[in-house]
């Protein structure tokens, strides 16, 4: 049976699909999502610390549901890759961390090539995704369909 995200409605009256299952840093600490309007870490409507994952649910919510389970096994891909640093946007570690998250995507949740394309469609809009990110996410899910 596909596992799917559920919808958590917010007194805000935004829809965010956060992973529902549970997910471990390399210590086995669970990691947590934390709502945090206006995330001021780099502008970034999502950013990890330690094993816990912050995310503006107003600025998420704009994205497809596709997409924002992307943006949150983008950081948990960071926790679980043990990137302790600042990460810098193109870098290896944000290369390697959509990876594994396309990875999880396909792997635990089982999304199907159309949820897939709508991630890879609204990476390449996104003004923040940087053509050299969109193409090594393009890959990603070539590869891992393959």
């Amino acid at each position: 049976m596909k596992k799917t995200l559920s919808a958590l409605l917010l007194t805000a009256c935004v829809s965010i699909n956060y992973p529902q299952n549970q997910h471990f840093d390399p210590n086995g600490n669970e990691i947590v999502f934390i709502e945090k309007d206006g995330c001021e870490h780099n502008d970034n409507i999502a950013y990890y610390s330690g094993w816990k994952v912050y995310y503006d649910p107003v600025e998420i919510s704009k994205f497809p549901k596709e997409y924002q389970a992307f943006i949150f096994y983008h950081e948990i891909a960071h926790i679980r890759l043990n990137h302790r640093n600042l990460i810098l946007a193109g870098s290896q570690k944000e290369l390697n961390a959509d990876c594994y998250a396309v990875k999880g995507l396909i792997t635990e949740l089982e999304f199907s090539d159309r949820e897939l394309g709508v991630i890879l469609k609204t990476a390449e809009a996104d003004k923040k995704y940087s053509y050299e990110r969109f193409k090594n996410l393009k890959s990603c899910i070539q590869d891992n369909l393959d």
